[in-house]
């Protein structure tokens, strides 16, 4: 009985040390073939012009530092108290490790497979957190896709003769982390797909994947931070998960050398070469052996474009911004060095951006749109530069690599949160009032909150949880 005790115990500590199966998507701009007919228009607002990359083709900041704002119309609904928890979103992110390399893998072990909890007071009200949706956000502005939306896509749709029946491609664009290759299991739950949406008279094909385990809940079980399945009311993220870390250390890891342009807006900076705080200039030994290729002329000159590394980790500063004026406080100078191979040399330059406007703007506006829109906006990006860096080596622009690169000449990337308020459905001849609407549930309501027992933060601030909750009961 002892022995066959042991043999237990062995096994359970042998399945502990297993590697766990998990895998990561990128994203990146629309590809040719990413089309309405194969239903990649059906993403989620925040990614409705983006989809799965492949390996090799990830986009990515490389710039280390990201300013971010809040305008005035954001101020006003959701008070400091917003600002706080944006703050908070920005904070996680600043806790990230940095990547160095192969090693970096060792990072995402240390994460959970699960994240997502839920405030079931919170959730009998419809509130979605602030500080979850833009975290969310966030990871989609750093590159990292949606797993679960993307594990198996359509790559082709085509009909031979009559119709039905009709032909279809599957994919797979998720990427497991240790063997890089591809996978069907996010944060260890194996995925599938069981059907295909689409017939002669719609014309559009619709592809839904699956966990294969049916306690993994439709996949909130094990939910990533970019899952937008898992987005539900009442629901809020604890930590990154081991997938959303696998997708970071990817991009961003120092020895992932892409061909890459340097951002909009950035000189010269300090000399490394010479006396600190002069002019970056290309040092003689440089020149004289030919490699000026690509070297950008006048004094400030540096090598561009070029082979660039990840930086390894981007930190996301708050500035104080007058959204009203257009302009910060304080003038912003960045100043970083960064590393570029070029002719087989590695080449430490300073350079700089000097920055009019933060590169991230978070703003709250009524999204709805006119009458003939009949759907519910949560938040919307604008302004996102996703720079395809292929058609420097190429000269193509299929699918990256490429850039996010900050934007430059007074535009900005926006964040803005609908703040359009309550929403009920009625419909005409019948269902007009309040207490027969369609969607008697709230919709578009903003809080925050947590896991204690604190009661939710409603917003417009100020706005009390206890009416809130009378209005709900009266109804």
């Amino acid at each position: 009985m002892l022995r066959l005790l042991r043999r237990v115990l062995w096994v359970g500590v042998v399945a502990g040390l297993a590697p766990v199966a998990g895998a990561f998507t990128l994203l990146g701009p629309l590809a040719t073939w990413q089309t309405a007919l194969l239903s990649y228009d059906l993403n989620m607002p925040l990614t409705g012009t983006l989809g799965p990359m492949n390996l090799g083709s990830e986009y990515r900041w490389n710039v280390p530092t990201v300013y971010y704002g809040f305008t005035s119309d954001f101020l006003n609904y959701f008070g400091e108290r917003g600002a706080e928890e944006v703050d908070k979103a920005f904070a996680m992110l600043n806790t990230l490790p940095s990547f160095a390399g192969t090693a970096s893998k060792t990072n995402i072990a240390n994460y959970p497979m699960s994240s997502m909890r839920v405030n079931h007071r919170a959730q009998a009200l419809g509130l979605t957190d602030v500080k979850s949706f833009v975290l969310q956000s966030m990871m989609f502005q750093l590159g990292a896709g949606d797993p679960t939306r993307f594990v198996y896509c359509i790559r082709n749709r085509y009909i031979l003769g009559a119709c039905p029946p009709i032909y279809y491609h599957v994919i797979k664009r998720n990427f497991d982390p240790q063997t890089l290759q591809y996978s069907s299991y996010i944060n260890g739950d194996l995925w599938t797909y069981v059907n295909i949406i689409d017939s002669c008279e719609i014309n559009k094909a619709t592809l839904f994947p699956e966990p294969v385990d049916p306690m993994a809940l439709l996949g909130y079980r094990h939910a990533p931070v970019t899952s937008q399945i898992a987005m539900v009311p009442g629901g809020f993220w604890t930590t990154f998960t081991q997938d959303d870390i696998a997708a970071l250390w990817y991009m961003y890891r120092k020895d992932n050398y892409n061909v890459e342009n340097i951002p909009p807006g950035v000189t010269g900076g300090t000399n490394f070469f010479g006396a600190n705080g002069s002019p970056w200039s290309i040092p003689p030994w440089y020149l004289t052996n030919g490699y000026a290729t690509n070297i950008t002329s006048g004094t400030n000159a540096f090598i561009e474009p070029g082979l660039r590394g990840g930086v390894s980790k981007v930190t996301f500063t708050r500035v104080d911004y007058d959204s009203l004026l257009g302009a910060f406080f304080t003038p912003v100078t960045n100043i970083y060095t960064e590393n570029v191979i070029y002719n087989g040399q590695q080449i430490s330059q300073g350079v700089q951006r000097i920055l009019a406007l933060p590169d991230i703007i978070i703003d709250a506006a009524d999204l709805q749109g006119g009458d003939t829109l009949d759907g519910i906006v949560t938040a919307g990006f604008a302004g996102t530069a996703w720079d395809n860096n292929q058609d420097i080596t190429t000269g193509s622009t299929t699918e990256g690599p490429g850039v996010i690169a900050p934007p430059s000449g007074g535009s900005t990337l926006l964040l803005t949160l609908n703040n359009v308020g309550p929403i009920w459905g009625n419909q005409w001849p019948q269902f007009l009032s309040e207490a027969d609407a369609i969607q008697p549930s709230q919709n578009l309501l903003w809080g925050s909150f947590d896991g204690s027992t604190n009661e939710p933060v409603v917003y417009p601030i100020g706005t009390s949880i206890e009416a809130l909750e009378a209005s709900v009961l009266g109804r």
